[in-house]
């Protein structure tokens, strides 16, 4: 049965072949999680991690995702992987900035 698949037939009111309808994925507009608009996902975010419009939320005691040890930081909040765990500290509560740590080779809240 080519073009048709099973699906829920209104008309019918039970599951018949129906119509294939042609899906283009929302995938393609850059979306790394969530639901595709086509019967699928985009992705998964790592575990802990909250899907937010389409962008994968990175979340304290999460995953580490995409950080590691060396850690990242955005604006002055760094973000390191421990252990296996995501941690998030906001340097400024310190009166510090974040940044990279050439001795040590990490990033980390320092002096300003």
């Amino acid at each position: 049965l080519e073009n048709k698949k099973c699906g829920w037939s209104a008309p019918a009111s039970a599951f018949s072949c129906i119509e294939k309808v042609e899906c283009f994925p929302f995938c393609i507009d850059g979306n790394e999680c969530g639901d595709d608009g086509c019967g699928g996902v985009c992705g998964i975010c790592p575990p802990g991690w909250p899907c937010n419009v389409g962008t994968c939320v990175p979340t304290p005691g999460g995953a580490c995702g995409y950080y590691n040890v060396v850690g990242k930081c955005e604006d002055d909040v760094l973000w390191v992987c421990e252990g296996g765990t995501l941690l998030r500290t906001d340097c400024t509560l310190a009166g510090k900035v974040c940044g990279f740590n050439p001795t040590v080779a990490t990033n980390q809240c320092m002096d300003n």
